[in-house]
């Protein structure tokens, strides 16, 4: 067993939060008068893991105490190599925070997505060995198929793909690409009452940690930059092996038309209020449709777009002495957000979730898989679905606000989530830097970091905050 695993199965974190200190400032709702689940050792409340087998939490000393653990499965449930790449920079001595997604209440106020958004900047991938982006970019240029294209046969997925393009393009700061194109389309803004700065993906991922959902561990870098809290996403690998029989990516493929030579990825960031947090959003768009001149629900909320047009504004890289730096090409053109679709291949798809934080208005659906589906699609199949704001007979998602309505104790545990990691970060460790892991629902927890590398460089955070 590795020198860390051995410190995890100790379980002896060096400095435990107080809960009270974290309760006074928080946005939360009435709750009990007990914090969380009883954690008594007289009386423990029990959780099973992959990882951690049969265990509790001791509310006295802050251990884990194992009851039947499975020394095989707990040594190398992902591999050595795994385990030596995602926590190469946690100090694994100090766990500043620990609990599960029953520790974790639902704020106090409502989350609405009435109050509107704003588009920052918008860039693409370009398909080059040094990080470069097409600012304000393109995605992909939606082109419905006309009856002539049916049957619409397409081939399963083959080779490998991004999971995450930043990871690969920009690995120790991720959200540098970001910040060089809103030095281009959006010079003049600033980020000082912007609380997180985040990523869908983890937003979505977040939403299933609250909710005790299944799914995979992940593990967050957590920064502060002046009073803004960046939360990028730790990788082992950026490319993976598409999995077998599946049609996602060749379906965007054959629905879509690249209109800038070499790009590769769309990537967006978008402003607006999760609660009481202020957020930024940087999402990935699949495609868009010029046919949609202006939104077609009159219930949309607001939305600002930047003014920038290209040809009539030089490219402004930041210079840095960061890790990386990202080359900036000025071309494309800005998108409005109601002519962004997401592309699902397949119709049992429900993505009114991705399309909430991305506040993308439009999917387009292929048919319904089954054990014998070949890739060949019927025009029937390919359905394009409109989400309202109110919701409409027309709208089988039956609206955001319904969404929202439905998942509002989530959405609002996300909200104290990020606020818990915000206070402990900025509070509880020695250079505002820290990485959240999350093995399961009922197995989160925060390790000081050994080293601060930070989210962005000295240079780009200078120019954006004040």
């Amino acid at each position: 067993m590795s020198h860390l695993l051995t410190q995890r199965l100790r379980s002896t974190p060096a400095r435990t939060m107080h809960q009270n200190a974290f309760l006074k400032d928080m946005d939360t709702a009435a709750r009990p008068a007990a914090f969380g689940r009883p954690r008594a050792s007289s009386n423990p409340v029990f959780s099973t893991s992959t990882i951690h087998g049969t265990h509790y939490i001791d509310r006295t000393s802050g251990k884990r105490v194992y009851i039947d653990l499975n020394l095989k499965t707990f040594s190398k449930p992902k591999g050595e190599e795994w385990y030596s790449h995602m926590y190469a920079n946690i100090n694994a001595d100090e766990i500043v925070w620990q609990g599960t997604y029953e520790d974790i209440y639902p704020s106090s106020e409502d989350v609405s997505s009435t109050e509107g958004y704003s588009l920052l900047c918008s860039y693409s991938f370009m398909d080059e060995a040094k990080s470069t982006i097409s600012v304000p970019g393109s995605p992909p240029m939606f082109k419905s198929p006309s009856p002539r294209d049916f049957p619409l046969r397409i081939a399963p997925d083959s080779g490998y793909h991004f999971s995450d393009e930043h990871a690969e393009r920009a690995p120790q700061q991720q959200y540098e690409p970001a910040f060089q194109a809103i030095a281009t389309m959006n010079p003049d803004i600033r980020f000082n009452d912007v609380d997180v700065v985040i990523n869908r993906t983890t937003m979505l991922n977040l939403m299933k940690c609250v909710k005790n959902a299944s799914f995979q561990a992940f593990h967050l870098d957590l920064d502060f930059e002046k009073n803004t809290l960046f939360v990028g996403r730790k990788v082992r690998n950026a490319k993976v092996r598409s999995a077998g029989n599946t049609y996602g990516r060749n379906f965007e493929t054959a629905l879509t038309d690249t209109e800038i030579d070499g790009a590769k990825s769309h990537h967006r960031f978008i402003k607006y209020k999760l609660g009481s947090l202020t957020i930024v959003v940087r999402h990935e768009a699949d495609a868009y449709d010029p046919t949609i001149e202006s939104p077609r629900d009159p219930d949309a909320p607001p939305s600002t777009i930047p003014t920038f047009v290209p040809g009539k504004r030089d490219a402004e890289t930041i210079q840095h002495e960061g890790p990386q730096k990202t080359t900036v090409l000025v071309q494309g053109k800005v998108v409005p957000q109601h002519q962004i679709l997401e592309l699902k291949s397949n119709a049992s798809s429900r993505p009114i979730d991705q399309m909430w934080f991305g506040r993308t208005p439009i999917c387009c659906l292929g048919g319904k898989h089954n054990a014998h589906f070949d890739g060949t699609y019927r025009q029937k199949d390919i359905r394009i679905k409109e989400v309202t704001q109110a919701g409409s007979k027309s709208d089988s998602f039956k609206g955001f606000e319904k969404w929202e309505k439905g998942n509002q104790e989530a959405l609002q545990k996300v909200v104290t989530l990020l606020q818990l990691l915000r206070k402990t970060v900025g509070e509880d460790t020695e250079h505002q830097s820290a990485v959240f892991v999350a093995m399961g629902s009922d197995d989160m927890a925060v390790y000081e970091t050994k080293e601060r590398i930070g989210a962005l460089p000295r240079e780009i955070v200078e120019r954006f905050w004040d």
